[in-house]
């Protein structure tokens, strides 16, 4: 018998006769929680409502003591009132996080008991549902941790490593033409040097993809205006007169970009004097002509 199961919920699972339920309790990224039930009737506990049949249902639960991923998906209908299609492509359900409770559903306010918790992963969409995967809080053990040796910078451009200024290199702008989803054309910053916006991001503060932000594959000048194109498309179509903000981009190097573009050597967060590939499976050979001699490649 599991001890940390209420005494009342787990009498009533021992009784053979049970009137249980599942509840979903999701949290999105912007902080609005909906609650979701298999029962046929909506049930309140916990200061939470939940919703019955139209919003979530489950395959069957798979818990492994390895620390593998929980084979758990959650399916539901794209409702206009509870989980929109529209809030899915804005990333509001991107990592949201999830409570599964067991409840009685005669008592659920007394009778409940938190059975998983976790976090939604990849979600896939068709014209009328959504299936979207369940990964249990034992799935951030299986994640990297920590830095990596690299002649490039690992941090974020303006985080609080790098320290830079971003309003220092943003600019405000509007969409002067598009093809839609996945690129703009605009007078933004037509004073800056070509290419300097490539690896930036821009963010859209007004239509469609309001507060949709993406990174940018590639800046390019022309006379008139800069074509921004962006590595993956907007959820929703970019209108004429969109306004966004729009900042450059750092391809982390350490003398081209953080000491010339932006006098930042001193936080640098790479290591540039790692011998490149080339070098390391080079042969040390006494009076070779390129100073391959296994000493020091830097003065």
């Amino acid at each position: 018998m599991r001890t940390d199961i209420p005494q009342a919920l787990q009498e009533h699972l021992d009784s053979g006769q049970t009137t249980t339920a599942y509840c979903w309790k999701i949290t999105r990224k912007d902080g609005t929680v909906l609650g979701f039930t298999d029962h046929d009737n909506d049930l309140f506990f916990r200061s939470v409502s939940y919703e019955a049949s139209s919003g979530v249902v489950s395959t069957e639960l798979e818990k492994k003591i390895d620390m593998s991923v929980d084979n758990l998906e959650i399916m539901g209908a794209l409702s206009s009132n509870s989980i929109t299609d529209g809030d899915i492509k804005k990333g509001l359900y991107d990592n949201a996080q999830i409570d599964i409770y067991l409840v009685n559903w005669k008592d659920p306010e007394n009778q409940n008991y938190l059975f998983q918790r976790g976090n939604l992963g990849n979600i896939t969409r068709g014209e009328t549902q959504y299936v979207a995967e369940f990964r249990g809080i034992s799935t951030a053990l299986q994640q990297v941790k920590g830095r990596i040796y690299s002649n490039n910078c690992d941090a974020t451009f303006g985080d609080s490593r790098c320290k830079v200024n971003r309003s220092l290199y943003s600019n405000s702008g509007s969409v002067s033409s598009t093809d839609g989803f996945s690129s703009i054309y605009t007078s933004a910053g037509l004073n800056k040097n070509n290419g300097v916006f490539a690896k930036g991001t821009i963010t859209f503060t007004s239509g469609n993809n309001n507060g949709i932000t993406r990174e940018i594959r590639s800046d390019s000048l022309t006379a008139s205006a800069r074509n921004i194109s962006l590595w993956e498309p907007t959820p929703f179509e970019i209108q004429v007169g969109d306004i966004f903000e729009i900042v450059e981009g750092c391809k982390k190097t350490y003398l081209d970009d953080c000491v010339a573009r932006f006098d930042n050597g001193v936080n640098f967060r790479g290591f540039p004097y790692i011998p490149p590939k080339d070098i390391v499976f080079k042969v040390a050979i006494n009076n070779d002509p390129d100073n391959y001699d296994g000493g020091s490649l830097f003065s």
